[in-house]
């Protein structure tokens, strides 16, 4: 099962990456146009969006090896009052949609998105706060993230941004790809994981990380997320908080990892978490954390080849994100013989691990559900029938990820939705399934083994 699920998932993050380039190009070329209004967001996978450099930060990184600055620890920012009210705070499931970092700083899609939560069911927002090492506005008050030229303007005025989400009453999450982090890498090579010559190592996308051993990068992280939480963000979500999961191991040198250390690559990364989490306390916000979709099914003993073991992540986090796009599973994955055809299906029997791994925990489950075309056409149908499948398993919080930030607003329920005549309800035919699969390819009815179902009524979508 897994092993069709790397295979999997490196196909589709390979497609991803060209998608994105090709994205990226366009961007580049109309920053230069000064046609910064058709920025739209760049396309790729969840944990995969790209976005552009400045001329300048390019520039001063084109350099294969850099020379390495002193190290020096990166201070946490010290805690200080959010501006009253400015935190949202929910009392209801969190339903939410990303958002890249160059949508949120302009204005038509931004608006366009806020409307979107305003009139269904949708109350969150996953915005992009540091992607592949770009601080999607600046932070004068991180050291390094000034040193390696991180700070971009994708979102011009932040605050400005957060006065929006906290007004309309929009629960807000900061997206922080921790250890993939292409700026950092290249500016400071004793911060990246490195080949065997001492330069920077690139996966086998071309990406660059950050050496998951050294403690600097971990301050680093924690001073974004601090410095988001003082903004507003009522949530940090830490991605890409692992291992690589592409290029031959045997080509990776961790700089920081001592000759004694006998950490597993999985206890590096919940030593992260415990120590993120314990630094973020006096910020009183939520933390989670986006996990490979089969992390949940996995083996306690096995953590996917590149460090996550949810079982030693959860005690760690308020909330774990599983990717269970149906298009990054495998042909055959859970007995399903094409399971981006089956997102009923596939969302079922992952929903039903996922419930089972959290069961007991402090740690609550919500998934990132696919409303993007992969292979397969997504629209209204397939989107239904991915939240249906996760409600049945008593779980009402869910994201949803598009890249370019164009959501399938048919399949959300609406806000308020309007008391028909009593006439026209006896006149009313029943409702269609919301599921091209739910009734024809479900679980049940297909002989394949049934998941857990939800011991309250489903909510109907």
């Amino acid at each position: 099962m897994g092993a069709n699920y790397f295979f999997t998932r490196a196909v589709r993050d390979d497609a991803a990456e060209k998608e994105s380039s090709i994205m990226k190009s366009f961007l580049c070329g109309a920053a230069f146009a000064g046609a910064t209004l058709l920025l739209s967001g760049c396309q790729s996978g969840n944990g995969g969006m790209t976005t552009t450099a400045s001329p300048t930060t390019v520039a001063a990184s084109a350099s294969p090896v850099a020379v390495a600055t002193a190290p020096t620890p990166t201070p946490v920012p010290s805690p200080s009052p959010t501006p009253p009210g400015l935190q949202v705070k929910l009392t209801e499931p969190v339903r939410g949609i990303y958002i890249s970092g160059w949508v949120t700083g302009g204005t038509t899609r931004w608006n366009e998105l806020l409307n979107l939560v305003d009139k269904t069911e949708i109350n969150s927002v996953v915005i992009d706060v540091k992607e592949d090492g770009m601080m999607s506005y600046a932070t004068p008050g991180i050291p390094l993230a000034v040193a390696v030229g991180a700070n971009q303007k994708m979102i011009p005025d932040i605050d400005a941004k957060m006065a929006q989400l906290s007004k309309r009453k929009i629960y807000s999450i900061a997206r922080i790809t921790c250890f993939r982090d292409r700026i950092t890498a290249k500016k400071r090579p004793d911060l990246a994981v490195q080949t065997t010559g001492g330069a920077p190592w690139r996966d086998r996308s071309g990406h660059y990380w950050l050496d998951p051993y050294n403690k600097e990068n971990w301050d680093y992280n924690v001073a974004v997320a601090a410095d988001a939480a003082q903004r507003g963000f009522g949530e940090i979500q830490w991605d890409y908080v692992r291992f690589p999961s592409e290029g031959a191991r045997a080509g990776r040198v961790y700089p920081a990892k001592t000759k004694g250390d006998l950490r597993s690559e999985a206890r590096v990364i919940a030593e992260f978490l415990q120590y993120a989490r314990e630094k973020l306390k006096p910020y009183n916000v939520v933390v989670s954390a986006d996990v490979f979709g089969l992390t949940v099914a996995a083996k306690p003993d096995y953590d996917m080849g590149i460090g996550q073991k949810i079982d030693l992540m959860m005690p760690h986090l308020d909330v774990v994100c599983p990717m269970i796009y149906p298009s990054h599973y495998g042909r055959g994955e859970y007995g399903i013989a094409h399971p981006n055809a089956s997102p009923y299906k596939t969302i079922s029997f992952a929903m039903r691990d996922s419930v089972a791994r959290v069961k007991g925990t402090n740690c609550r489950v919500r998934p990132w559900l696919q409303d993007f075309s992969l292979g397969v056409r997504y629209g209204e149908p397939e989107v239904r029938a991915q939240i249906k499948a996760t409600r049945e398993h008593g779980v009402e919080e869910y994201l949803l990820w598009n890249a370019s930030n164009r959501y399938t607003a048919s399949a959300l329920v609406p806000l308020k939705v309007k008391t028909e005549p009593k006439s026209a309800k006896k006149a009313a035919k029943p409702a269609a399934s919301p599921s091209p699969d739910a009734a024809s390819s479900s679980p049940a009815a297909s002989g394949t083994p049934t998941p857990v179902a939800s011991p309250s009524p489903t909510p109907s979508v």
